[in-house]
């Protein structure tokens, strides 16, 4: 999920990160996907990752996570 959303320019509907994520075409049924994607963003929220959700014209919700939001801290190094 992490990848898709940060691979992308444009919000992603559930429909779409559904189909492109093997786990998710694996998932059975509506409810079973629905759980683990709910899961799956809570987990990744709670690594830190920014996941926007916008409305698109087709009043879907998309999802997005933008790159400039996500970033880890410049890491320094001293001489240990």
């Amino acid at each position: 999920l992490a990848l898709c959303l940060l691979g992308t320019r444009r919000p992603l509907s559930k429909r779409e990160l559904r189909g492109s994520i093997e786990a998710y075409l694996e998932a059975g049924n509506d409810d079973s996907f629905n759980r683990m994607f709910e899961r799956d963003k809570d987990d990744l929220r709670e690594l830190g990752l920014v996941i926007e959700t916008v409305d698109n014209l087709d009043g879907e919700v998309g999802y997005l996570a933008r790159r400039d939001s996500n970033r880890l801290p410049p890491l320094t190094l001293d001489a240990e």
